[in-house]
């Protein structure tokens, strides 16, 4: 059995706008923290505020 991967990551920012470039910062000790390292990519999906509380939830519950 897989175990799930979802993260929520509130420390982002931009790195530069033409290529368009951010980052996230991760902790080493987050199980996504690997996952992202050895992958060497990541994908962003942004929140509305209709979503503020399921995302709220899942960063809550996958501590």
């Amino acid at each position: 059995m897989e175990k799930s991967n979802i993260i929520t990551v509130a420390w982002t920012g931009i790195l530069n706008t033409n290529p368009a470039m951010v980052y996230i910062s991760v902790r080493p000790n987050r199980y996504s923290y690997n996952l992202i390292k050895e992958q060497g990519e990541f994908i962003i999906n942004l929140t509305t505020e209709e979503l503020a509380y399921a995302t709220d939830w899942c960063r809550s519950k996958i501590r």
